[in-house]
Order: structure tokens, then sequence, then C-alpha cells
């Protein structure tokens, strides 16, 4: 399993409606400070439970909380490649200073290439919704 990445793109595929099972790879690969990049090609967009959903600007369900950081820990930044998640979905990821919405693979590799313009250590999980991180003995 790869470490001290710059840069982590992960799909949530085959579950796509609940990126989150995407970030994982996040935590496990970035160094501090990388950016985490999420594909999530869910046209329903985000499966939200009523407890945890945002219902107004500053309230919701008895498990939500206004995102205080993303959900990938040593994400400086997360990208979320989907042309249908709503901000509202894209609070599930962490706060609107830390996810950036791309609809379009262009505009990520754009985003990344202004951060990493020659060199960036890279890991790729293709199915990160059902791909699980190996332990060490």
């Amino acid at each position: 399993m790869a470490s001290d990445c710059d840069i982590v793109v992960t799909n949530g595929y085959p579950i796509e409606n609940q990126p989150l099972k995407g970030v994982w790879p996040g935590n496990v690969s970035l160094k501090d400070g990388g950016i985490l990049v999420l594909i999530a090609q869910s046209m329903e967009g985000n499966a939200h439970h009523y407890l945890g959903g945002r219902f107004g600007t500053d309230f919701g369900g008895n498990l939500w909380g206004p995102p205080s950081k993303p959900l990938a820990q040593k994400a400086k930044q997360l990208l979320c490649l989907s042309p249908c998640l709503s901000k509202v979905d894209l609070d599930f990821l962490g706060p609107a200073g830390s996810v950036l919405s791309c609809k379009t693979w262009a505009d990520v590799v754009m985003h990344l290439l202004r951060i990493y313009p020659s060199v960036a250590r890279v890991a790729i999980y293709p199915y990160a919704a059902i791909q699980m991180p190996a332990r060490s003995a």
C-alpha cells in the first residue's frame, strides 16, 4: 500500500451514492497536506439518512453537525469529481474551504497542475468503496 503520497485518486465505485466510503485511502496513503481526488458518479447524489441530514444553514438531524475538517484528515484539499453532487452532499466530505467540486476530469487535472506543476507521488484506488486497507503484522 502506498504512503506519503502528494495526491491520492479514489473512485467510489461501485457504491457511488455513498462517496464517503471512498475517502479512507486518503487517511492511509496521503502525506500531511496532500490532495485527495474522489470520483463519485452517482446520478442520484449522496444517500442521506434523515438523522445525519442537513435541513437548514446551521441545523440538521440529531447526528448532523457543521463539518469542521475534511473526512480525509491528512488532506489539505479534497477534490470531488462529480457532475451530480450538491453542496449539501459535499458537506459530508468536509467544510466548504477544503472541498472543491469539479465537474470534469480536465478541471481536476488543471487544479492539480497548479499545485504540482512538475512531479508528484500519486496513488490510485479504483474501487475504494469495496477495497480494504491491509494491516501489517
